[in-house]
């Protein structure tokens, strides 16, 4: 690599992150190779996630107060232990943690949301729970002769060890008196993940929001403690938007007598909004953390 002709010298090059180092006069201070995670780069979006390690990442500049589009530079995010300062690499800089959920309320797309079974979800606007007014809901609608559907997905990479507590606005087509499919949101917790969250999970659980036509968000999130012992850079949480047959009253002698009364193989139908991931990060004193 060549500045105006002249090969770059080990120190030239400080605070990078990159897919590789050797070209930039390496050994450098701060050089790494990571995946910056960026919160929605096919779209456009260059913002840095909170998991992001460009996050905390290169000393404090001073006179250089403020990022591309007006924000504060240097801003310490107290979950993320600072490598070499509290400025964040990049043209933009990461105010706040939240949200660490991407897109939660879908507004106008599902856009990072990935598609698990093809065909199963849309985006819709006629629905909506969370957001601005008219910014819509993921739809899933499906038939099939499953008894489950799991129709989106997202990897969220966590910024430190804390009670993370899930929850999201949920319909079905059911009503108090005849429940209709569960809506529910499905978690993964890995340890040491992949930067697409697959592999083995450490633990995993489900949170149902609801089984009726009107919508509800469940007073209750679903509580994910991290601790300090088990957390790495790598942790991550997968959210997966699923809809099942419906886990109701049933009627005695009906076509799906343990789950409502809709019989199996017939259409899967539900929708999702106003997902969250909120972040206590003092697990000590944590909802059931011992």
């Amino acid at each position: 690599v060549l500045d105006h002709g002249v090969a770059l010298q080990p120190g030239d090059v400080t605070y990078v992150l990159a897919n590789e180092v050797a070209s930039l006069g390496a050994p450098g201070i701060g050089l790494q190779v990571a995946d910056p995670r960026f919160i929605d780069a096919a779209h456009g979006d260059y913002g840095l996630t909170a998991a992001s390690p460009a996050v905390d990442f290169a000393p404090a500049v001073a006179g250089d107060d403020y990022d591309l589009v007006a924000h504060r530079r240097d801003g310490d995010l107290d979950i993320v232990a600072n490598n070499y300062g509290p400025r964040d690499l990049g043209a933009l800089e990461r105010e706040f943690v939240q949200p660490l959920v991407r897109n939660g309320t879908f507004d106008a797309s599902l856009n990072v949301w990935s598609e698990v079974t093809a065909g199963a979800s849309s985006w819709d606007a006629s629905q909506n729970a969370a957001g601005p007014a008219g910014s819509g809901s993921l739809h899933v609608n499906l038939a099939t002769a499953a008894p489950d559907v799991s129709a989106r997905m997202q990897c969220i990479h966590l910024p430190g060890p804390g009670d993370y507590q899930l929850n999201g606005y949920g319909k079905s087509t059911g009503t108090a008196f005849n429940h209709g499919d569960e809506v529910k949101l499905f978690w993964e917790y890995r340890s040491a993940g992949s930067e697409a969250c697959t592999g083995i999970p450490t633990r995993y659980g489900t949170l149902l929001l609801s089984t009726t036509g009107a919508w509800n968000r469940p007073a209750t999130p679903a509580h994910i403690v991290v601790s300090d012992f088990e957390w790495t850079t790598d942790s991550s949480i997968a959210v997966y938007a699923v809809v099942d047959e419906g886990g109701g009253i049933g009627r005695p002698g009906s076509a799906n007598p343990g789950g409502g009364d809709e019989p199996a193989g017939t259409s899967l139908v539900g929708w999702f909004d106003g997902v969250t991931l909120e972040l206590n990060a003092d697990v000590i004193f944590a909802n059931g953390f011992d």
